[in-house]
Protein backbone atom coordinates (compact mmCIF):
# COMPACT_ATOMS: atom_id res chain seq x y z
CA UNK A 1 0.00 0.00 0.00
CA UNK A 2 2.85 2.39 0.77
CA UNK A 3 4.09 2.04 -2.81
CA UNK A 4 0.65 2.93 -4.18
CA UNK A 5 0.48 6.01 -1.98
CA UNK A 6 3.91 7.16 -3.13
CA UNK A 7 2.98 6.64 -6.79
CA UNK A 8 -0.26 8.59 -6.30
CA UNK A 9 1.60 11.45 -4.62
CA UNK A 10 4.17 11.52 -7.43
CA UNK A 11 1.49 11.57 -10.14
CA UNK A 12 -0.43 14.32 -8.33
CA UNK A 13 2.72 16.42 -8.05
CA UNK A 14 3.35 16.11 -11.79
CA UNK A 15 -0.25 17.13 -12.50
CA UNK A 16 -0.16 20.03 -10.03
CA UNK A 17 -2.81 18.44 -7.83
CA UNK A 18 -2.96 18.22 -4.07
CA UNK A 19 -3.89 14.87 -2.52
CA UNK A 20 -5.46 14.37 0.84
CA UNK A 21 -5.35 10.83 2.17
CA UNK A 22 -8.38 10.01 4.27
CA UNK A 23 -8.06 6.57 5.81
CA UNK A 24 -10.99 4.37 6.72
CA UNK A 25 -9.68 1.29 8.50
CA UNK A 26 -13.14 -0.20 8.98
CA UNK A 27 -16.67 0.18 7.61
CA UNK A 28 -17.53 2.16 10.76
CA UNK A 29 -15.11 4.90 9.67
CA UNK A 30 -16.63 5.47 6.21
CA UNK A 31 -19.10 8.21 7.20
CA UNK A 32 -16.41 10.13 9.08
CA UNK A 33 -14.06 9.87 6.12
CA UNK A 34 -16.71 11.29 3.79
CA UNK A 35 -17.50 14.09 6.23
CA UNK A 36 -13.83 15.07 6.25
CA UNK A 37 -13.65 14.95 2.43
CA UNK A 38 -16.70 17.21 2.14
CA UNK A 39 -15.36 19.62 4.77
CA UNK A 40 -12.06 19.82 2.90
CA UNK A 41 -13.93 20.27 -0.43
CA UNK A 42 -12.52 17.23 -2.17
CA UNK A 43 -13.06 17.15 -5.93
CA UNK A 44 -12.96 13.37 -6.30
CA UNK A 45 -12.31 10.12 -4.47
CA UNK A 46 -9.96 7.24 -5.25
CA UNK A 47 -10.75 4.06 -3.33
CA UNK A 48 -7.57 2.06 -2.81
CA UNK A 49 -7.77 -1.73 -2.54
CA UNK A 50 -8.79 -2.89 0.90
CA UNK A 51 -10.03 -6.33 1.88
CA UNK A 52 -11.66 -4.74 4.92
CA UNK A 53 -13.70 -2.27 2.82
CA UNK A 54 -14.35 -4.56 -0.17
CA UNK A 55 -17.78 -5.60 1.11
CA UNK A 56 -18.66 -1.92 1.70
CA UNK A 57 -18.14 -0.82 -1.94
CA UNK A 58 -21.90 -0.51 -2.49
CA UNK A 59 -22.24 1.71 0.56
CA UNK A 60 -19.22 3.79 -0.46
CA UNK A 61 -20.63 4.21 -3.98
CA UNK A 62 -24.03 5.33 -2.62
CA UNK A 63 -22.49 7.88 -0.27
CA UNK A 64 -20.18 9.20 -2.99
CA UNK A 65 -23.13 9.58 -5.38
CA UNK A 66 -25.29 11.26 -2.72
CA UNK A 67 -22.50 13.75 -2.05
CA UNK A 68 -21.76 14.21 -5.78
CA UNK A 69 -18.20 13.05 -5.34
CA UNK A 70 -16.86 11.17 -8.39
CA UNK A 71 -15.06 8.00 -7.33
CA UNK A 72 -12.61 5.62 -9.00
CA UNK A 73 -12.07 2.16 -7.56
CA UNK A 74 -9.03 -0.10 -7.80
CA UNK A 75 -11.32 -3.11 -8.25
CA UNK A 76 -14.02 -3.69 -10.86
CA UNK A 77 -16.49 -4.53 -8.12
CA UNK A 78 -16.52 -0.87 -7.08
CA UNK A 79 -18.00 0.17 -10.42
CA UNK A 80 -20.33 -2.82 -10.40
CA UNK A 81 -21.60 -1.67 -7.00
CA UNK A 82 -22.57 1.68 -8.50
CA UNK A 83 -19.29 3.59 -8.46
CA UNK A 84 -18.35 5.85 -11.35
CA UNK A 85 -15.39 3.87 -12.73
CA UNK A 86 -12.81 1.26 -11.86
CA UNK A 87 -9.26 0.75 -13.01
CA UNK A 88 -7.46 -2.38 -12.06
CA UNK A 89 -7.19 -6.10 -12.42
CA UNK A 90 -10.16 -8.41 -12.73
CA UNK A 91 -9.88 -10.26 -9.40
CA UNK A 92 -11.76 -13.44 -10.46
CA UNK A 93 -9.48 -13.76 -13.51
CA UNK A 94 -6.41 -13.36 -11.29
CA UNK A 95 -7.63 -16.14 -9.02
CA UNK A 96 -8.38 -18.40 -11.99
CA UNK A 97 -4.92 -17.78 -13.47
CA UNK A 98 -3.28 -18.47 -10.11
CA UNK A 99 -5.00 -21.87 -10.08
CA UNK A 100 -3.48 -22.66 -13.50
CA UNK A 101 -0.02 -21.64 -12.31
CA UNK A 102 -0.43 -23.99 -9.36
CA UNK A 103 -1.49 -26.85 -11.66
CA UNK A 104 1.43 -26.29 -14.04
CA UNK A 105 3.93 -26.08 -11.20
CA UNK A 106 2.63 -29.43 -9.97
CA UNK A 107 3.23 -31.17 -13.28
CA UNK A 108 0.20 -30.49 -15.49
CA UNK A 109 1.21 -30.81 -19.14
CA UNK A 110 0.27 -27.65 -21.06
CA UNK A 111 -0.27 -29.69 -24.26
CA UNK A 112 -3.08 -31.69 -22.70
CA UNK A 113 -4.69 -28.84 -20.78
CA UNK A 114 -7.87 -27.23 -22.10
CA UNK A 115 -7.07 -23.92 -20.42
CA UNK A 116 -9.02 -20.87 -21.45
CA UNK A 117 -7.15 -17.91 -22.85
CA UNK A 118 -10.32 -15.86 -23.10
CA UNK A 119 -10.11 -12.09 -22.85
CA UNK A 120 -12.90 -10.48 -20.93
CA UNK A 121 -14.77 -7.74 -22.79
CA UNK A 122 -15.92 -6.09 -19.58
Amino acid sequence: MAGMLQEAEHAAQILGMQLQFVPAASPDEIEGAFSLMIRERADALSVFPSPILFAAYGRIARIAADRKLPAIYAAREGAEAGGLISYGANLPDLARNAAYVDKFSNGLNSRTCLCSNRRSSS
